[in-house]
């Protein structure tokens, strides 16, 4: 097999992976663990839960048209590179977050997201089938173990991000408060936030019977957003520095080969009888020789000199033809197959970040303990979706998407019948999210996996459209966000999370069927 020029020893191609590695880490490390602050920080007038509802939206028309657009002319790397820097937009306007500078930078940073995970998944599948040229056999082997290495990279970085909120906002929460602030009532603190007094209790208006009652959510706002503005200031500052250096990190380290790969491509497809009979020219007679070379140069100047309008012609068509075949791709058979699961690993993800952190830990405990269990739940992704791509590997993917299965049902269900009080302990919140991060752990890798595997040659559309499924389920989340009640909304995830399931299922027997018998030599391919 080829060995690219540049990346064409082990020590390289290491090197290489593990500085592209710690870049996405390290803005994955700011950019999440703000997104799972926003429906605490920005909960009045509904901000948070808005802005993350703009973010998806954008992301869902971005990853349908706009993303397939960029890639068609702009490398890979560009795409990585451009979600970095919406990433640091969008964590300098929650300096002030209002609607007139959260809007904007949200829906910047969902143009990048899309791109984010496009050009991270296609990348998986590029390390994957470089790795594969240097000795280690099996790509789908290395796509597993690569998926849950890059997965595993980003929910480290958020421990460390999650933990960063949680001890600034922890010290504002103990210099503000004197003894167990579980275990105050509710009556009172309504009574000094507003003239009327409400008798709400925790049972009442939390966890799975929280439906944002604008009223509630204005009475115990104290709970959501800290005094201080200065300690959100320092965590804001924080996030920013740690995005920086990840875009630096990719400026400077992301491969950037594709025009040379390319070229590559088209000097290997010569054929070797070819090659035999410029061997044999006689190059006695250069005069001859060079006058070939200028006429050959000028037929060649004569052929590629077109007008500007052919060339915007030609471009439009380019355009017109890579949606065309993005769209071909989102009706596959296969690919309708796996969108279910998707797009319950989508509803997943954003259950968490706009209701779990706000109705199943700031509601009960306070804003200041999200970082904390948020932290938790990173750590517990992190390890999962690190034994995840081992067990795939060499398991293959049906006992994950059971365990999956099982995981999940067991969340939903306590979700559903645990009742908080005000004296509840916040033990039980680091339990719930503890089990949350084995759940994601499970299903992330599981379908950006299953995607690598299913589609490696056409791995951009096909990220493209797990983009988009991703993004549609966020947009549902968010969008009736204030409009359901928890309860109704964990019986909607009950219902996907079975047809997802299901789904998979099918779609790796299909796969299995197919693939019996055949054996592929694979390829590496440029970005």
């Amino acid at each position: 097999m080829r060995r690219y020029k540049g990346l064409d020893n082990r020590k390289k191609v290491i090197k290489s992976f593990g500085l592209y590695l710690v870049g996405i880490s390290l803005v994955a490390c700011s950019h999440f663990s703000l997104i799972y602050l926003q429906s605490s920080l920005n909960v009045e007038n509904g901000l948070g839960a808005t802005c993350l509802t703009i973010v998806y939206s954008t992301a869902l028309v971005s990853g349908l048209i706009i993303c397939p657009i960029f890639l068609k002319f702009f490398s890979v790397r560009n795409g990585m590179i451009l979600y970095d820097i919406t990433a640091l937009i969008y964590c300098a306007a929650n300096f002030y977050p209002e609607y007139y500078t959260l809007v904007p930078a949200s829906i910047l940073v969902g143009i990048g997201k899309s791109l984010f995970w496009i050009c991270s998944g296609t990348f998986v599948v590029y390390y994957a089938k470089l790795f594969q040229t240097l000795g280690k056999p099996g790509t789908e082997n290395n796509t597993s173990t690569i998926n849950g290495l890059v997965l595993s990279g980003i929910y480290a970085a958020q421990v460390v991000g999650n933990l960063v909120s949680f001890l600034v906002f922890r010290e504002e929460d103990q210099s503000t408060t004197t003894g167990s602030s579980n275990k105050t009532t509710w009556e009172t603190q309504s009574a000094t936030v507003t003239q009327t007094i409400y008798n709400f209790k925790v049972s009442d208006v939390c966890a799975a019977k929280d439906c944002q009652n604008p009223e509630i959510t204005e009475s115990i706002l104290s709970r959501y957003v800290p005094p201080q503005q200065t300690k959100v200031y320092i965590v804001m500052s924080v996030y920013l520095g740690i995005t920086l250096i990840g875009l630096i990190l990719h400026v400077f380290v992301v491969p950037s080969d594709h025009n040379e790969v390319t070229l590559e491509k088209k000097i290997n497809s010569y054929d070797n009888k070819a090659f035999s009979e410029i061997k044999k020219t006689d190059f006695t007679n250069k005069n001859t020789v060079q006058d070939n070379m200028k006429t050959d140069q000028e037929k060649f100047r004569e052929e590629t000199e077109v007008s500007p309008r052919s060339k915007i012609k030609d471009k439009c068509y380019e355009v017109l033809d890579e949606l065309k075949l993005t769209f071909k791709h989102y009706v596959n058979r296969q690919q309708l197959l796996l969108m279910w699961l998707q797009i319950h690993g989508g509803m997943n993800r954003s259950f968490l970040s706009g209701e779990i952190t706000r109705a199943y830990v700031s509601c009960i405990f306070g804003v200041a303990e999200v970082g904390v269990c948020m932290a938790i739940y990173g750590a517990s992704t992190f390890l999962t979706a690190l034994v995840n791509g081992k067990i795939s590997a060499m398991y293959g993917r049906k006992i994950i998407t059971i365990a999956g299965f099982l995981f999940n049902l067991g969340v939903y269900c306590f979700c559903l019948l645990w009742v908080p009080d005000e004296y509840s302990e916040s033990w039980i919140a680091f339990v719930l999210l503890f089990f949350y991060g084995i759940v994601d752990g499970l299903w992330q890798p599981l379908t950006t996996g299953s995607v690598a595997v299913f589609f490696p040659e056409n791995s951009k559309r096909a990220f493209a459209c797990w983009q988009l499924c991703t993004s549609i389920s966020f947009v549902i989340q968010f969008s009736w966000s204030t409009s359901l009640c928890v309860n109704a909304k964990i019986y909607v995830l009950l219902a996907t999370l079975c047809i997802g399931v299901t789904t998979q299922i099918i779609a790796e027997y299909r796969r299995a069927r197919e693939l019996k018998g055949n054996i592929y030599n694979v390829q590496v391919t440029a970005l």
